[in-house]
C-alpha cells in the first residue's frame, strides 16, 4: 500500500512541473519544414552540380565513334543529377505542407 501511494505521488508530481506544451506543435512544424527544405536545396543543387558537370565530362570527348567511356560516364553523371533533382521536389511539397499546417495551428491559436 505504501508503495502505491508514493508511486500515485510521484505520478502526480510528474504531472504538475511538466512543460507549458502550447508552443510545441508550432515549434515541431517549422522545424521540419526547415530540415525538408534544407534538405531540398542540398539535392537540388547537388542534382544541378551533377548535370552541368556530366553534360562537360560528355562534351569534352573527341570521340568520333559512336559512344566512349568517357562519354558513357557523362552521360551516367547526368542522370544522377537528374535523379537528384527529381528526388528534391518531394522534399519541397513536404515542406510546404508542413508550413500551411504551422500557419494554420498558429493562426487557431491567435
Amino acid at each position: 500500500m505504501k508503495a502505491f501511494v508514493i508511486f500515485l505521488v510521484l505520478l502526480t508530481v510528474q504531472n504538475l512541473y511538466g512543460q507549458n506544451t502550447d508552443h510545441s506543435d508550432l515549434q515541431r512544424y517549422l522545424e521540419k519544414s526547415q530540415r525538408q527544405k534544407k534538405t531540398a536545396n542540398i539535392l537540388a543543387i547537388t542534382g544541378g552540380a551533377l548535370f552541368i558537370s556530366g553534360i562537360i565530362v560528355t562534351g569534352t570527348d573527341d570521340n568520333k565513334f559512336l559512344i566512349s567511356g568517357q562519354q558513357f560516364t557523362g552521360i551516367g553523371i547526368s542522370l544522377l543529377g537528374v535523379l537528384s533533382g527529381i528526388t528534391s521536389v518531394p522534399f519541397y511539397i513536404s515542406s510546404s505542407k508542413k508550413l500551411r499546417k504551422l500557419l494554420k495551428l498558429h493562426r487557431k491559436q491567435v
